[in-house]
C-alpha cells in the first residue's frame, strides 16, 4: 500500500509529464487553526497518552488489512477492529435514536496524523503546536452528520446533495472544539502563521491521445 507521501508524489509526477505542470512552493501569511495543548501544565486528555506500539511492520500490516476486506467485506469492521497501527475508523449506531458516531481510533501515530484528521472535520487549515513528539494513540468519537460527511466526500472528489438528509436526526452533542479539549487536552486557537502552498508556475493542455 502506497503511503499517502508516495501517492502525492506520483500524482505530481502524473500531473508534470501530462499537463506540463512547474510548480514551486512558498511561504505566505494565512489565518489558520493552531492544534495546541489545551492546559498550561501541558497534562494530555484521558484518550491521547504516548504510544507503546511496535509499528515497524506498519506498511505491512496495512496492506493485510486492505487485502482482507477486499477478501471478506462482511468482515471489515472486525478486521479494523484488530489493527496495532494506523488510523481506523469505527462507526457506531447512535444512542436514543441520535445520529450515527465515528470512533476514530489512532495507534503509534505521529501528530501530523491527528492534525490531518482534525482538518477534515472541521475544515480548516491546522497546524501543530503541540510540540509533543513521537507517536500518540488516540481515539475521539465523532458524530457523523451531514456537514462532516459533505465536506469529506467533497475532498475524496464526491459531490452529496445539499441540504439535510431525510428522516435524519440532527446531532446536538459537543463541538469538535469541546470534544478535543475534553478527550485529548488539546485546543484550536486561530492564529495568522507562515504556511507553505504549492503555486502553479505554468500548465499545458495534454495532447489527444
Amino acid at each position: 500500500m502506497a503511503t499517502e507521501d508516495a501517492l502525492r508524489e506520483r500524482i505530481k509526477a502524473l500531473l508534470a509529464d501530462r499537463f506540463k505542470l512547474k510548480t514551486h512552493t512558498e511561504s505566505r501569511e494565512m489565518n489558520v487553526s493552531a492544534l495546541m495543548l489545551a492546559r498550561a501544565d501541558g497534562k494530555l486528555g484521558p484518550n491521547l497518552k504516548p504510544s507503546t506500539a511496535d509499528c515497524s511492520n506498519a506498511a505491512a500490516e496495512a496492506q493485510k488489512l486492505t487485502d482482507e476486506i477486499r477478501r471478506n467485506p462482511a468482515n471489515a469492521l472486525a478486521a479494523m477492529a484488530e489493527v496495532k497501527c494506523g488510523i481506523v475508523p469505527l462507526p457506531k449506531p447512535g444512542a436514543n435514536g441520535g445520529p450515527p458516531q465515528l470512533t476514530v481510533r489512532g495507534m503509534g501515530q505521529p501528530m501530523s496524523s491527528l492534525v490531518s484528521m482534525v482538518t477534515q472535520f472541521t475544515g480548516r487549515q491546522v497546524v501543530d503546536k503541540t510540540g509533543l513528539t513521537g507517536n500518540y494513540d488516540f481515539e475521539l468519537e465523532l458524530p457523523l452528520d451531514m456537514e462532516i460527511l459533505r465536506r469529506i466526500a467533497g475532498q475524496a472528489g464526491i459531490t452529496l446533495p445539499a441540504g439535510p438528509a431525510p428522516n435524519a436526526p440532527q446531532y446536538d452533542g459537543p463541538a469538535m472544539t469541546t470534544i478535543l479539549s475534553e478527550r485529548l487536552g488539546l485546543k484550536l486557537d486561530s492564529q495568522k502563521l507562515p504556511v507553505d502552498v504549492l503555486v502553479i508556475d505554468s500548465a499545458e493542455m495534454p495532447a489527444a491521445d
